[in-house]
């Protein structure tokens, strides 16, 4: 420690002697961070519209990212791990997987009315047979490893932690939960035409009630926790991490969100048909995109543009390394896709690497991008600066140091 202000007691007397200036890049001190009504619309949104015969993906303004048309009255769909998207095509009687193009990856026919289907963590595949009478689930070889059979109108199913299943059998009018040795372990009856059902995290289940126009938490022996009413058909519900439940609204043709204060804090509308909704996860937005001069001249500001798209429409900021110690520290929010210019000084003759990475409204980074710049002698014009440099080298690894230390 006490060598080192040594040297900087040193690098100060010599700068204050020969009226150096070294002035750093301003630091950027607002920082703004969007609060969407209090609520969280993170990643974009996979819808199936069964009457327009197409599942959509849209971001968090309602804009279209991506559709898969054709369909033959699609029920269900699920965004898998690797970015394809597996399908339940009701009026074809089949399940498949597309790729990004609509692609046919893998597919299973025969199938009498598939009305759900889940990709399990397992690999396997968890399937509703409406007009079969069953849920089934099957491996990548399409072998049937486990299924419960001689339900009245199953709608939905769902395989919990615990390795047991949740089942809508939508005319028994209740809610089961089968083990793996198909026992009836719980069940809750009474309900009004259930066709979707989610245990969550917390022990308690969450119901949707297409003709009772309401979707309910309920808990263990059945007690109602929450209870949103006044829905005209409700198909199916999601419940999302902050407290509020996507819902679809399939006689109003509609998507929303809507808070714990039952306030609807999101909607996509004019929807045909819609059918089930699922959030996907937030996509970090791209590596920003770096443009500016790859030679440049000491003590003179250079100016670059960085540029990042969020796949979800998100605003985002940007962060930048200079490589002389000095950094920008996440810049004012920008719209995905505008350019944000800033501009850094150097003040050494040497080769830089700028680093930079965005940064969206939910937090997610994208990779660090890379941009070189060279800060070259000008032996055509050197001036006393320099010849002081050359004459003494370690002036330089000092003032290097000094420049690092002091930022």
């Amino acid at each position: 420690m006490k060598k080192k202000m040594i040297c900087l007691f040193f690098c100060l007397t010599i700068l204050l002697s020969f009226t150096f200036t070294f002035a750093s890049s301003e630091s950027i001190k607002q920082k703004y961070i969007r609060d969407i009504i209090g609520t969280e619309v993170k990643g974009n949104t996979l819808i199936v519209e069964k009457i327009n015969k197409r599942v959509l993906e849209v971001d968090t303004t309602g804009k279209l990212i991506w559709q898969k048309t054709g369909l033959n009255f699609p029920s269900d769909a699920e965004r898998l791990d690797n970015g394809n998207t597996l399908i339940s095509e009701y009026g074809s009687n089949r399940i498949i997987v597309i790729d990004s193009t609509g692609k046919i990856e893998w597919e299973i026919t025969g199938i009498s009315g598939p009305q759900d289907v889940e990709r399990l963590d397992n690999g396997n595949t968890l399937i509703t047979e409406t007009l079969g009478s069953r849920v089934f689930e099957i491996d990548n070889f399409n072998n049937i490893i486990w299924e419960f059979t001689d339900l009245l109108w199953p709608m939905d199913a769902e395989r919990i932690d615990d390795g047991n299943t949740l089942i809508c059998e939508s005319l028994a009018s209740r809610i089961i939960e089968v083990d793996k040795e198909g026992n009836i372990i719980w069940l809750i009856s009474n309900l009004s035409n259930p066709v979707d059902v989610e245990r969550l995290h917390d022990g308690t289940t969450l119901i949707t009630e297409a003709n009772a126009g309401r979707v309910i938490i309920i808990d263990t022996w059945g007690n109602i926790v929450r209870e949103i009413t006044g829905l005209d058909s409700p198909w199916d519900a999601e419940y999302l991490s902050n407290g509020d439940i996507l819902i679809v609204e399939y006689a109003n043709e509609r998507v929303f969100q809507i808070n714990p204060d039952d306030e609807i804090v999101w909607e996509v509308t004019g929807l045909e048909g819609p059918f089930d909704v699922e959030r996907l996860p937030n996509i970090p937005p791209s590596p920003p995109d770096i443009t500016g001069p790859t030679v440049g001249k000491m003590f003179t500001p250079l100016y670059f543009n960085f540029t990042s798209t969020d796949p979800n429409a998100d605003r985002v900021t940007y962060y930048v390394i200079w490589d002389d110690g000095t950094t920008n520290n996440w810049s004012p929010w920008q719209n995905s896709g505008d350019s944000y210019c800033e501009n850094h000084t150097w003040y050494l003759p040497i080769n830089y690497t700028i680093l930079a990475k965005a940064k969206d409204d939910y937090g997610s980074e994208s990779e660090w991008a890379k941009h070189e710049i060279i800060i070259p002698r000008n032996k055509a014009t050197i001036n006393w600066y320099e010849r002081l440099l050359d004459r003494f080298p370690i002036l330089f690894r000092m003032l290097r140091n000094f420049w690092t230390i002091s930022l």
